[in-house]
């Protein structure tokens, strides 16, 4: 009677090869999310959304 190894199951090498693949790829999608990605969705809302001062500051009515 032989034992498996945990190598030796089908799929396993495979599944190790994509996790090793997207854990190289990690540090890249993070940076380009926050450097590339972010300031442009920040840049969009912004567009869209006029702020408007609220009153309780020295303006020229107040004086």
């Amino acid at each position: 009677m032989t034992s498996t190894t945990r190598a030796g199951r089908p799929g396993f090498r495979r599944r190790h090869e994509a996790r090793t693949g997207w854990m190289f790829l990690a540090p890249f999608v993070v940076l380009f999310l926050v450097c590339f990605v972010a300031p442009i969705v920040v840049s969009v809302r912004e567009a869209l959304f006029k702020q408007v001062p609220a009153g309780g500051g020295l303006t020229a009515a107040a004086r």
